[in-house]
């Protein structure tokens, strides 16, 4: 009923990371149309560290270590390597959830998620993402690829990954606009025009 999930009690995990996921990329990944999620980098340019730069290569520093940014993917000190996510590691998604007041088998709990009653007056006291435990997810996800680009670097087939599913009517028809107006939705009206550095994280669920 409604996607109610029934879950034993299990002790947390604290060694496998996590990704926050709104109820429309929730909506995407139960549809099986997401593989894709791309976040800000947090980065501050730095001055080139050599006098001769004849691939215009931009230098960045993150957590006091420093990192090319358009460098060839394999090179040691590409900003890949900083990603918090790496390739073949295991994730869990964590979306606004709640605990079913009416539930009352001992040792248990029944664990709601708001994506599946968004529509339903049911009386839970939802709990932000951010502290959505491992013990509750429904999603775990393996990291298959991170990229580093522009945020406008998308490109329509990465956008439908993204879990856009029909084209964007605000813009024009593209899956491309659609991811746009997903993007200034989740951080602002001027955060496409910007074009900020992303991680483009691409993953497949398990």
């Amino acid at each position: 009923l409604f996607g109610l999930k029934i879950m034993i009690k299990i002790k947390s995990s604290t060694s496998i990371k996590s990704v926050i996921f709104k109820r429309d990329e929730v909506e995407s990944l139960l549809n099986g149309l997401k593989s894709q999620f791309r976040k800000p980098i947090k980065f501050q340019m730095v001055p080139q560290p050599y006098p001769l730069n004849p691939f215009g290569l931009d230098f960045c520093q993150i957590n006091k270590k420093q990192y090319w940014v358009n460098s060839q993917k394999d090179h040691p000190h590409h900003i890949t390597k900083a990603c918090l996510y790496k390739p073949g590691e295991k994730i869990f998604v964590k979306e606004t959830w709640g605990l079913d007041p009416n539930w009352k088998l001992k040792g248990h709990k029944k664990v709601l998620y708001k994506t599946d009653l968004i529509d339903c007056d049911y009386p839970v006291n939802w709990k932000s993402s951010v502290h959505m435990p491992f013990s509750v997810s429904r999603f775990i996800l393996e990291v298959v690829d991170v990229r580093c680009q522009r945020l406008s670097d998308i490109t329509e087939q990465d956008a439908k990954a993204e879990g856009m599913n029909s084209p964007c009517l605000v813009y024009d028809f593209s899956y491309k606009n659609s991811f746009r107006s997903f993007w200034e939705s989740s951080y602002g009206e001027d955060s496409w025009r910007s074009n900020p550095y992303v991680w483009a994280v691409t993953f497949k669920k398990l």
